[in-house]
């Protein structure tokens, strides 16, 4: 199933992407459960299809304005005068550099465009997960996960990936204390009817299969 459709994103040039993680994420959350029953997805290909079209959005004005950067810094440098110089024959180097900045600001906007997926997605599939009696509350900011991003890239490529251990723990610390599980009725005993529905279930088929399962 993921093969062919996976084959029609690349026929599509993508186009089919979002429809390839929206049964992605429904195969991952219908097959997950407990005790006997399985989570159900309520979410619709049609919110996968925009949140990854804003990110496009985003993603093709990134580009243009990389683009109309690098041409106005082209036809500064060209119509720059030359680098002054010093008493001791040296350039200043640090007066012009467009390129530098430029690819500061692109690699600033390809993180703010994951740190949107991210957050977005996260908040689409949790939020549309339910069991019977059971409802999942994702409530990620997108600006906190910017700063998460940016803080842990800079902080990985400052020790050199020492800290991504540390990086990990905090990302995980956030989406952990930003996700609320609602539960009509009481949770203990939901946990309780579930695990002896599950106990029964393997005595019955040990009995059918006639095996001990007995410790």
């Amino acid at each position: 199933m993921f093969i062919g459709v996976g084959i029609w994103v690349g026929v599509t040039l993508g186009i089919m992407y979002p429809y390839f993680k929206f049964r992605e994420k429904k195969f991952l959350v219908e097959n997950t459960g407990f005790g006997i029953r399985n989570f159900s997805f309520k979410a619709h290909k049609s919110d996968f299809y925009s949140i990854y079209t804003l990110a496009s959005v985003w993603m093709v004005v990134l580009l243009v304005l990389g683009f109309v950067v690098t041409q106005i810094s082209t036809v500064g440098s060209v119509s720059a005068p030359p680098p002054e110089v010093n008493d001791h024959g040296a350039g200043n180097t640090l007066a012009w550099h467009p390129p530098m900045l430029l690819v500061v600001g692109i690699v600033a906007g390809v993180l703010a465009i994951i740190a949107y997926l991210d957050t977005a997605l996260t908040n689409l599939v949790l939020s549309k997960t339910e069991m019977r009696g059971i409802r999942i509350h994702s409530r990620l900011k997108i600006a906190p996960m910017m700063i998460l991003y940016f803080t842990n890239l800079a902080a990985i490529a400052v020790s050199f990936g020492l800290l991504i251990p540390w990086a990990r723990v905090r990302m995980t610390r956030y989406r952990i204390t930003n996700i609320t599980v609602l539960v009509r009725g009481d949770l203990d005993s939901f946990i309780a009817r579930e695990t002896d529905a599950e106990q029964a279930t393997g005595d019955e088929m040990s009995d059918v299969f006639n095996v001990d399962i007995g410790v």
